[in-house]
């Protein structure tokens, strides 16, 4: 079964709708609603079906923010494995549940993927500072708040 064929499956179809409703049917990164939207897987493995990673490892995202996303995965992929990015964003979501931060209900991992994706930092460099921070104990519900009202003015910014 080819990608394309695996994407009309109707085991991706019905993930894709969980994880877009789950998304409230908007962007994670821009937070329109009004355009195409796909999710976004954060890693691949390669031979792995598209509807066989977990939840937390997939966010809604529209046509803009999902090529920008693939352009700067490019830069992530060839720096490392996808086998390093898989671990990082497990140990990321294992340190927010460790501080009984619940990544998706808190909406702690959009806030930081939208951090990584409005400052323009790299992939890789981000998630090298979130691994420091988590280290160090600064990942708490209230540093995602404040991280929250940051991109929050950030977007009013650009507006």
């Amino acid at each position: 079964m080819t990608y394309i064929e695996k994407l009309r499956d109707p085991r991706w179809q019905k993930k894709r709708l969980e994880i877009m409703s789950r998304d409230n049917f908007q962007c994670a990164l821009c937070n329109t609603a009004d355009t195409t939207l796909s999710v976004h897987h954060f890693y691949y493995i390669s031979n792995r079906n598209p509807w066989d990673y977990p939840d937390l490892s997939m966010h809604t995202v529209c046509k803009d923010c999902h090529s920008q996303l693939h352009d700067n995965q490019s830069d992530l992929n060839s720096q490392c494995s996808w086998e390093v990015t898989a671990s990082i964003e497990i140990f990321i979501q294992n340190k927010l549940l460790s501080q009984n931060i619940r990544p998706f209900e808190d909406g702690s991992l959009g806030q930081l993927c939208k951090a990584s994706f409005k400052s323009e930092m790299k992939g890789f460099d981000f998630i090298k500072l979130l691994v420091r921070a988590a280290n160090c104990g600064v990942i708490s519900k209230n540093w995602i708040g404040k991280l929250k009202t940051e991109v929050e003015l950030i977007e009013q910014d650009q507006k």
